[in-house]
């Protein structure tokens, strides 16, 4: 200020040619400026106050003034950085927090004055709104001891300086997660694959959570459920392996596995040596996968850290409590059983009995012979696509013959067509094409050469490996799903015609007489009776079914349904 003042008298104004006549009054009101810097002032009581108030994606900031002949001087000025869920809040929710915050911080202001809040957003609206719920409520009970009042802005004034403050408000720098640190010191690149897997075991359900994050960001979330009791070390490692063949499956070379487990992730490393035998044989079957996948790395992180593939884990109870997203998977026993297949041979063997029970029902006359076969039995079922391959054979057989007509002998050049217009059609019983149950996906049918389709022409070679093993993947949810509609259609189809048909039920005495298509069916003709004289009803075998004797009680050969009887009524 001396160096000024010195300057200003060694060299009078008039003196100074050149200079430009408002200069001297510039430098006069600097000198005035900086003899009376703005200070804050004090609050007189009862005075009335106003609040400005500005909000950020980080931070929030507030300026607290007082008016005096049409003046501003600033009281308080006060700033809060947001917490990480509080970023997530929506914009007119963060000014209502921000001024939630400042009565609290700022409360020998609020109480016994009125508090004039200047703002351009509905906050009244927000804070006063008579279906709100949850914190916007707690919000509003707790500023109700306070006389706030709204008033809409109409010129920027201190609301310059609230920004101002908001916008020099910087959040600590965070310290990297565990998992970060460790990704950071192994220096993965950024062809490395990540998989968040987590374990759950409770009274009520078992059930793992995996999440496969891929180097170009796409992310594939997976919830299994386990139909057998298992323990949460037990689920952990379920977690773990599926994790393990899900990335063997889709021929990832490089991956960084976080698992919040210690004792997994210590015992796959030989820091704990493994006793329970349960966990023995699931960590041989781990270091199997891992000898031939060596590029894995595995982590431990905090439980914090894996909450979204914890949540996959606690959300397989119902389907429909995931997102469509969200593969759904039913591990129905432990992964350490290997169920295995068994071809049977004509000859007697151990096997004979249970063939036996399951195909008809037969069981030893040993009673603890037959429970102890039928606990067994539960664990085998027969297969027999006798039945399929015959109505598959027909539909083939009927498609060559619409193609041949006239010529007869040029079906080996026409079978390749049938064969690929079946395996090509959606199937009314299974909503699914025969080629897609037995490969995954859809296969390229020749109209698309013709008439090129979407996938066709935005065909990537990369993009459809990895999809196609995808599917695979998950080709086991499709076949078990078709069977679900193969069944349901069935049911369906049974109790159609059932509708139509019309049932007869006779008791044991009853006089019947017989359908004489069905007793003798070379004897017919326009002038023979339909129904031959009468038999009497000797038992009910089943529904529908019946055995019958002559009059003189002699039973007759055969058993007869009930369609071809008939009441006789005397």
């Amino acid at each position: 200020m001396s160096l000024i003042l010195r300057v200003t008298k060694r060299r009078p104004e008039q003196e100074v040619s050149g200079l430009d006549p408002r200069m001297p009054r510039s430098f006069e009101e600097i000198k005035r400026h900086l003899m009376n810097p703005p200070v804050l002032s004090e609050a007189k009581p009862g005075e009335p106050l106003s609040l400005y108030i500005a909000a950020g994606p980080k931070a929030v900031s507030s300026a607290l003034v007082r008016e005096e002949g049409g003046m501003q001087s600033p009281i308080y000025y006060v700033s809060q950085v947001l917490k990480d869920t509080e970023t997530r809040y929506p914009n007119l929710e963060k000014f209502a927090l921000a001024l939630v915050h400042f009565s609290r911080k700022l409360r020998q202001y609020f109480q016994g004055r009125e508090i004039r809040v200047v703002t351009d957003q509905q906050l009244r609206k927000i804070i006063h709104k008579p279906g709100a719920s949850g914190r916007l409520v707690n919000w509003a009970i707790e500023l109700g001891q306070f006389n706030i009042n709204f008033v809409p802005q109409t010129a920027i004034k201190a609301q310059a300086l609230a920004e101002f403050v908001m916008e020099c408000t910087f959040p600590e720098p965070q310290p990297l997660a565990s998992h970060e640190i460790a990704q950071k010191e192994a220096n993965p690149g950024t062809d490395c694959w990540k998989l968040y897997i987590d374990g759950t075991s409770t009274a009520e359900r078992s059930g793992a959570g995996l999440i496969l994050i891929i180097p170009e960001g796409f992310t594939i979330q997976e919830a299994i459920t386990f139909i057998f009791k298992a323990t949460n070390n037990q689920a952990e490692y379920e977690a773990f392996i599926s994790g393990l063949k899900l990335a063997k499956s889709l021929g990832i070379s490089k991956m960084i596995i976080y698992i919040d487990s210690q004792i997994v992730v210590k015992q796959t490393s030989g820091e704990y040596i493994v006793k329970d035998p349960t966990l023995a044989q699931y960590q041989a079957m781990v270091r199997n996968i891992l000898e031939a996948t060596p590029d894995i790395t595995i982590l431990q992180i905090n439980r914090e850290e894996n909450s979204k593939a914890d949540e996959l884990s606690k959300l397989v109870q119902n389907t429909s409590d995931l997102a469509s997203s969200v593969y759904f998977e039913e591990l129905k026993a432990p992964s350490t059983e290997r169920a295995e297949v068994l071809y049977i041979g004509s000859s007697d063997n151990w096997t004979t009995p249970y063939i036996a029970y399951l195909r008809d029902g037969t069981l030893p006359e040993d009673q603890y012979k037959a429970r102890y076969l039928k606990h067994k039995a539960a664990r085998f079922f027969l297969e027999d696509g006798k039945w399929t391959v015959e109505v598959t054979n027909r539909t083939i057989l009927r498609g060559l013959e619409k193609r041949l007509e006239e010529s007869k002998k040029t079906w080996p050049d026409e079978l390749p067509k049938v064969l690929q217009s079946y395996g090509t059609t959606p199937k009314t019983g299974t909503n699914e094409t025969p080629f897609k149950l037995a490969y995954g996906t859809e296969a390229r049918i020749p109209v698309e050469t013709g008439s090129p389709s979407h996938r066709f022409i935005n065909f990537d070679e990369i993009s459809n490996i990895e999809g196609l093993k995808t599917k695979l993947e998950l080709l086991d949810e499709v076949r078990d799903k078709a069977v679900k509609r193969m069944e349901s259609y069935k049911e369906k189809t049974k109790l159609y015609f059932a509708k139509k048909a019309k049932t007869r039920e006779y008791k044991a005495g009853d006089l019947v007489l017989q359908h004489t298509e069905a007793s003798d069916p070379t004897n017919q003709g326009k002038l023979q009776p339909n129904w031959e004289s009468p038999y009497m009803v000797k038992e009910g075998l089943r529904p529908e079914t019946y055995k019958l004797s002559y009059l003189g009680g002699t039973e007759v050969p055969n058993t007869w349904p009930g369609a071809r009887l008939r009441k006789l009524y005397q």
